[in-house]
């Protein structure tokens, strides 16, 4: 009897305490686990805007069983144009492969358009929650399984706005790994994070000071398409820091070059060489790890070409820190707590700090120094983005031409010691300083 009573006490608490964190009452109603099944079934049904479901796990047993019955109710919601997101435990990257018990309810959701996000493996997630159109609320000890018929369980149903919001954003801030199902925004690339972190690929990229690997890797994966790379020599060396004026041959070669050190080497790829003679490139990452969004910009406006190789490292390390999705813009780390996490060495994050201030795509915000060790000191850095160069220059003539070469260039060198080069909003003020005083 103890085991029922705190499978029942739990729930009761978990109730109590929602209860406590609502300024006005809610609609309550506790049901049974005969009663689970039919009403989470009607209440997706009526479902008209969005489904989220969290579940320590989801058993797919069979085709006539309550659970199956469920997931297809989560494809027709899917259907009628209701958005429906998925959060599950996940042990290892293997439970998503095949013979791993997710996996057929991976490629279910993959089929059926259902978001799907992952629990860091060192974190469970056991929350058995589901939330709909952000007003309903369906909890408690059931999880999916056909063979909840032989348990005691306590669930309810929780009609309340303000408290669905406050699990909302609970279940929004869980540090989750990327969903595999979203379809990839076209603006970014899509690093795994493991090449910055646990493989500690870049860190060894940047050791070695192989700038030409670095280039084709992101190449790579900005034009993965999720199985595998059309290789194209031109498009790979446009994205490198090389001359337009070197030749085909050395192009290829260096090309060639990076991706054997890539596969061979560092492990980021791997190549496998087809009928047609054509080689089918993948990049090597964990199943279901998430990814380092890098603005295609890079590219766009020529960034690959303009920065340093200490400099692209730290812009890696910029989008790993922050999130364009959220639009957090802002980080603050030590530099020993960056050389902890990437592996890169104080001076290359110092080196790269200073190049990205340079040419205005970071900003120091703050620092909190440590007087006992410099390597302890928390910088607050914020991201401002890469811009077109040319859209600045444009913008630097029109004000050289109203206030004159002379005291334009003078305002400018001025902004560079504050590493506000290419910030016209610095250089405008600079020169209204100038004239004033």
């Amino acid at each position: 009897m103890k085991h029922i009573k705190v499978r029942l006490f739990a729930p009761l608490v978990f109730l109590s305490f929602c209860c406590s964190l609502l300024a006005s009452p809610a609609k309550i109603q506790v049901i049974s686990q005969d009663s689970y099944f039919p009403v989470v079934t009607k209440s997706f049904q009526q479902a008209k805007e969005s489904i989220t479901v969290v579940m320590p796990y989801i058993q797919q047993l069979d085709e006539k069983g309550n659970v199956s019955k469920l997931l297809e109710e989560l494809s027709k919601a899917v259907q009628r144009g209701v958005t429906v997101k998925v959060y599950l435990d996940l042990t290892s990257g293997k439970d998503i492969l095949p013979g791993g018990y997710l996996y057929d309810l991976y490629h279910f959701f993959k089929k059926n358009e259902i978001f799907i996000f992952f629990d860091y493996p060192q974190v469970h997630v056991n929350h058995r929650l589901i939330i709909i159109d952000n007003t309903l609320i369906i909890g408690g000890s059931a999880a999916w399984s056909d063979a909840m018929k032989n348990n005691m369980e306590t669930c309810f149903v929780i009609e309340s706005e303000e408290l669905a919001l406050k699990i909302s954003e609970s279940i929004s801030s869980m540090a989750t790994v990327s969903d595999p199902m979203e379809k990839r925004n076209k603006n970014f690339a899509y690093v795994p994070s493991s090449f910055l972190k646990s493989n500690s690929t870049l860190q060894k990229i940047v050791q070695r000071n192989d700038e030409d690997s670095l280039d084709v890797y992101l190449v790579l994966v900005r034009d993965f398409d999720g199985s595998k790379v059309n290789t194209d020599y031109a498009k790979i060396f446009d994205g490198m820091n090389l001359s337009k004026r070197t030749k085909p041959d050395v192009i290829k070669r260096k090309v060639n070059d990076a991706l054997e050190k890539l596969s061979q080497t560092y492990g980021a790829i791997s190549i496998n060489p087809s009928r047609n003679r054509e080689m089918n490139i993948q990049i090597v990452q964990n199943p279901g790890e998430s990814s380092v969004l890098l603005p295609k910009t890079y590219w766009d406006q020529g960034w690959h070409k303009e920065l340093s190789l200490q400099a692209k490292a730290l812009l890696l390390v910029t989008c790993d820190m922050i999130s364009f999705q959220k639009n957090i813009l802002d980080w603050k780390s030590s530099r020993s707590g960056l050389s902890e996490t990437y592996g890169i060495n104080s001076w290359i994050i110092n080196s790269g700090i200073v190049d990205l201030c340079k040419n205005n795509i970071l900003d120091i915000v703050h620092v909190e120094e440590d007087a006992d060790n410099d390597d302890q000191t928390i910088l607050w850095m914020k991201y401002s983005g890469l811009y077109d160069r040319e859209e600045f220059y444009k913008k630097y003539q029109e004000l050289a031409a109203v206030h004159g070469e002379n005291i334009a260039g003078m305002a400018r060198n001025y902004a560079s010691i504050i590493y506000k080069k290419y910030d016209t909003t610095a250089i405008r003020y600079i020169i209204f300083l100038l004239k004033t005083y």
